[in-house]
């Protein structure tokens, strides 16, 4: 693949030298942006409860139970095969499971620095290249890289294999893009998205430059497109084998009942906190670099694919982070190809990468609900940095650990618990069975197509069946009271308020500050 040439005649012998210090100076701004990376994150922070989902499978499987969520029952309830495996590996060397997560959530962020870094380098010419090392101070400045790449799940990790095959695609070397492409698909399900993209193209080009005249030819040229086909029927294999499913079961959980309005809210919400100022000189890299081309198309369709399922129910954009490295690596090429035609608009350009680090650390303005009731802090701290890491918004560790003392504690004994966050009280309660009652870790709920009209629908969020729950009669259900007023009044929870059997078989413990089962039906069998 052609990079782009933003300079109308070559480098000059002269000033070869020249070059080489600025190649230099490009360097030293990736390392000041992963050390700046590590001096921040190198402390562990609380970590998002979702994460302990993949911990208590993890766990589960170290303890010879399986790749399993409750003991016996066999749901594929994470959607990160590879980091459930990777954390496991280092719960297996000892390390408690956040601490594991969190130390590869680290590397991981160091990748994908690196990585960004590396596919700009790609884009720009030999004389401009040094700007690449721009890309990682912005990509670094992000609330949404500040957020996911410490909150122990699998964000950063996906993003890191994603920019790696663009930028192996880029270079022609289709063996390596194999490889990050089937790590993307064993990391996050929408890594086939970018292995149709980037093997499909790549094998429909081949194909059409060369007009395979014989199945041997063919071959050759599929070899790579081939090697992912068998990746996924292999894994589709173990799916139906273990899971006896095609799919994940959050793919039934999370698919489907959720408007587009909010997938295009989602989608705005990113763009809008910063990113969005970088569209401009991305088309104009669109237009002039070839090479970037098949960067924005994976934007696009990330995008899109986004809008499809609705977003996410979390904040910052976890789905869009993969592609914020090209929008800011395009976003500086179609800066470098205005300034070498008309310099006073490719610096007036140019100032959009500066102003959108400054509006993603200072700006309030438009208000949304992923900065809301920010409390200021002294220049040059930035309150929504501080906000963007902080994830036990709702629970945390250590209310997780005393409530789940504190069940240990009831009479008669509490096994089997029904809650919507069921991460942390998962894994701190790996003796207890768990309900997920938004169907995430269930496969009866998953597929239910039950609706609650006056609820909030949240993607993955949506589902619900309180008639089952209160059947597997769990001996506490973790939700608000009812009738308590609420931010978030999900399906579940009005679901499990409006049927008879809340009231008529549990009972509201305000020290637990949750449902019991009344005593006397714990003790029947």
């Amino acid at each position: 693949m052609a990079t782009l040439s933003i300079v109308s005649s070559p480098t000059p012998d002269s000033t070869a030298s020249h070059t080489h210090v600025w190649a230099w100076i490009g360097r030293l701004l990736l390392v000041l942006s992963l050390s700046l990376f590590l001096f921040e994150s190198w402390a562990p922070v609380e970590q998002m409860d979702d994460a302990f989902i993949s911990y208590r499978y993890a766990q589960n499987l170290l303890d010879g139970h399986g790749l399993v969520f409750n003991p016996g029952e066999r749901v594929e309830g994470y959607t990160n095969l590879s980091w459930t495996l990777l954390a496991a590996g280092g719960m297996a060397l000892g390390l408690p499971a956040p601490l594991a997560g969190h130390w590869l959530g680290l590397l991981s962020g160091l990748w994908l620095l690196w990585a960004s870094y590396r596919y700009a380098a790609f884009l720009l010419s030999a004389a401009t290249r040094w700007l690449a090392g721009l890309v990682p101070g912005v990509l670094l400045a992000s609330n949404s890289f500040a957020g996911w790449s410490g909150a122990g799940l699998e964000t950063c990790l996906f993003a890191a294999t994603a920019v790696s095959a663009l930028h192996a695609y880029g270079k022609g070397r289709m063996g390596w893009v194999l490889l990050w492409t089937v790590l993307a698909s064993m990391t996050r399900p929408e890594g086939v998205l970018l292995a149709g993209l980037l093997l499909g193209c790549d094998w429909l080009l081949r194909v059409q430059r060369e007009r395979p005249r014989n199945l041997s030819t063919l071959l050759r040229l599929s070899m790579a497109a081939l090697g992912f086909a068998g990746y996924l029927l292999l894994h589709t294999g173990f799916r139906l084998y273990y899971y006896d499913d095609y799919v994940p079961n959050t793919f039934h959980a999370k698919v489907g009942g959720v408007p587009l309005s909010r997938g295009f809210s989602y989608v705005y919400n990113f763009l809008v906190d910063g990113p969005g100022l970088l569209l401009i000189p991305a088309l104009i890299a669109v237009l002039k670099c070839p090479a970037y081309r098949m960067g924005f198309a994976y934007l696009v369709l990330t995008a899109a694919y986004s809008v499809a399922v609705g977003g996410d129910a979390f904040r910052l954009g976890r789905f869009l982070l993969p592609v914020l490295p090209v929008l800011i690596a395009g976003a500086l090429v179609g800066v470098c190809w205005l300034f070498y035609r008309q310099r006073t608009l490719g610096l007036m350009l140019g100032l959009m990468l500066p102003a959108s680090v400054l509006w993603a650390l200072y700006s309030t303005w438009p208000a949304n609900f992923d900065f809301s009731g920010l409390k200021a802090g002294s220049w040059p701290v930035s309150a929504k940095r501080l906000n963007a890491r902080k994830h036990d918004v709702f629970i945390n560790e250590a209310i997780s650990r005393r409530l789940v003392e504190s069940l240990g504690q009831v009479q008669p004994p509490v096994r089997r618990v029904a809650a919507i966050g069921i991460g942390q009280i998962g894994y701190f309660g790996m003796h207890l069975e768990i309900m997920d009652v938004v169907g995430l870790t269930d496969r009866h709920i998953a597929r239910s197509e039950r609706r609650i009209d006056s609820a909030l629908i949240l993607p993955g969020h949506q589902r619900t069946d309180a008639d089952y729950v209160f059947s597997r009669k769990p001996d506490a259900l973790i939700i608000p009271h009812k009738g308590s007023p609420q931010m978030v009044l999900l399906p579940a929870t009005l679901d499990l308020w409006g049927d008879p059997r809340l009231d008529a078989e549990y009972q509201w413990d305000e020290s637990l500050l949750l449902y019991l089962r009344k005593p006397q039906l714990r003790q029947s069998p």
